[in-house]
């Protein structure tokens, strides 16, 4: 039987007659008799059995059919395969056949190549020779017209190196004297690269400029460079080093000064520049607080002691509360209370609503009505409820 296919079997059924179609007879009579049975039910019996029989050889037949059609299926199909195989090999073969010509005709390409570049490289090589002779000749005549032009030269060259060794001399005297600046201190001459020229254009020797008192008047040669007083005096005193009425940066003897003293002389430059300058409310403390560490309108929080201080009232911070100083916060107010803006009970923040109902959530995380502002949770009694 073919691998998946199905025999169906026909169950032949008696056909059924009534009580009037047969005899009936006692246990009795049934054994020492005969059962007499009816002829038209025999008859049907015999032509379900025979319709049976014959429907048996049809499903035999269809069996065998389709046994016979899968194995001329598999015959078909060994066949292409072996068909298939054959075309492969022949197609590998020839294949493998035009790589070999290829190759081959690869090796004898290259080989040709090789050998019109050795000929090539061989005439390049006797072409160089030959020139290289040609260059030598002609150095060789060069070299000796140029022995015999200087042995005339040497004489007139000998006169003028010595007249022009005599005007560089004089030429190096000249420049180094055009380099040399006069301290405005010491009145000592040096060169400018250890000389510093400040914004008013007078120099200034550095260990001069490191070390005279403030301010350094020009032409004050009174002051030694040994002096004690300078830079480091003016920011002693709390005063800005100037020449002539003009700030000196102090960066220009930066590698003379101590560390970490200019970021300190620059702290003050800034303190003494800063509009309103805010400083540290701890009284342990006092520093000045750079515009940098401003934290908003408000407060101002010190590098020293890590405290913070009220910009306005110059008071240890409110924690949120407003400050009677505060006329920003004053016009913001009176602004809030034109325009309707409430401000939280909590944290006392100004809160405005673009849209939605008066239950109002702070960043605090107070919740508040809009309308009364009061708590939510006792408006309802104000507000009677109204949510918009």
């Amino acid at each position: 039987m073919r691998r998946g296919a199905v025999r169906r079997y026909t169950r032949v059924q008696p056909r059924h007659h009534g009580p009037e179609q047969l005899s009936h007879t006692s246990p009795a009579a049934a054994a020492g008799h005969d059962v007499q049975l009816p002829a038209e039910y025999l008859d049907d019996l015999r032509e379900d059995l025979e319709r049976a029989q014959f429907e048996q050889e049809l499903w035999a037949g269809a069996v065998i059919a389709q046994a016979n059609e899968i194995r001329e299926d598999r015959l078909e199909r060994r066949r292409q395969a072996r068909e298939q195989a054959a075309r492969l090999a022949e197609q590998r073969r020839q294949e493998q056949q035009r790589i070999q010509d290829e190759r081959l005709a690869e090796q004898r390409a290259r080989a040709a190549e090789r050998a019109e570049q050795a000929r090539q490289e061989a005439e390049r090589i006797r072409q160089e020779r030959a020139a290289e002779d040609r260059r030598r000749r002609e150095e060789r005549e060069a070299i000796e017209e140029a022995r015999r032009a200087a042995a005339a030269e040497a004489a007139r060259q000998r006169e003028a190196a010595e007249a022009a060794r005599r005007r560089a001399a004089e030429e190096a005297e000249r420049r180094r004297r055009e380099r040399l600046r006069p301290c405005s201190v010491c009145m000592d001459e040096n060169d400018v690269n250890l000389m510093v020229q400040v914004p008013c254009s007078h120099w200034y020797c550095r260990a001069c400029l490191k070390g005279m008192k403030h301010p350094p008047w020009p032409l004050a040669n009174s002051i030694r460079a040994d002096s004690p007083d300078g830079i480091e005096a003016s920011f002693a005193s709390r005063s800005r080093f100037q020449c002539c009425q003009q700030h000196v940066p102090v960066t220009l003897v930066a590698e003379l000064l101590p560390d970490g003293f200019i970021a300190r002389y620059e702290l003050m430059v800034l303190e003494q520049t800063t509009v309103n300058p805010t400083y540290c409310a701890n009284v342990a403390c006092g520093s000045f607080i750079p515009p940098t560490n401003y934290h908003g309108p408000d407060l101002a929080r010190c590098d020293q002691c890590h405290r913070e201080t009220c910009r306005h009232c110059r008071t240890r911070d409110h924690a949120g509360r407003g400050c009677t100083a505060d006329t920003a916060t004053d016009q913001v107010r009176a602004l809030a209370a034109i325009v309707g803006w409430k401000t939280c009970p909590n944290c006392q923040n100004m809160v405005e609503r673009a849209d939605g109902c008066l239950h109002m959530s702070c960043r605090c995380g107070a919740e508040f009505c809009y309308r009364c502002g009061g708590l939510w949770s006792v408006c309802r009694e104000t507000c009677q409820g109204q949510y918009f």
